[in-house]
């Protein structure tokens, strides 16, 4: 019986996280997809900055700040992403970029509307982290129940032999 709860308990666990680690990402791409069809007017590059991950790392997070107008007022706007540092050179200071606007709130804006925020790196990396959890706590629960049965019925086989 309890092997039976912790393995219920062990596949909800796997099962939801997975699930969540899903969706995630669905919303993620959803997100992407919609930004790719917003509005667009030029901009310029007003700074650049890489932030390597290692000191030889090829990779970073830049972070680009950019001002552009749309409906007839200026803005400025910054969007950060992982990047390969071979890619970074096309965001130059004073570089002509073409800029995606929110039409709802034209105050919002990215340049690369398929990509994600760091932060969005990090939910999904926790969410599979605690799927990895989950699975872990399910063998440790299946293993210990295991434990259990073969201990009882060592003591089972020894009350026989008494």
């Amino acid at each position: 019986m309890r092997k039976s709860i912790a393995l219920i308990l062990a596949v909800l666990l796997i099962g939801t996280t997975v699930a969540g680690a899903v969706l995630y990402e669905l919303d993620v791409r959803e997100a992407g997809n919609l930004r790719s069809k917003w509005p667009t007017t030029q901009g310029t590059i007003l700074s650049s900055t890489i932030l390597r991950d290692f000191e030889n790392s090829e990779t970073a997070f830049i972070i680009i700040r950019f001002a552009y107008e749309a409906k007839g007022t200026r803005y400025s706007a910054q969007q950060a992403w992982r990047e390969w540092l071979t890619r970074t050179h096309q965001y130059s200071e004073g570089s002509s970029v073409t800029v995606y606007y929110n039409p709802a709130k034209p105050s919002e804006a990215v340049i690369e509307p398929r990509e994600q925020s760091p932060g969005s790196s990090l939910i999904g990396f926790g969410l599979f982290a605690m799927a990895l959890v989950a699975i872990i706590a399910g063998i440790w629960i299946l293993i210990g129940e295991g434990q259990t049965l073969v201990r009882k019925k060592l003591k089972r086989m020894m009350r026989k032999e008494k």
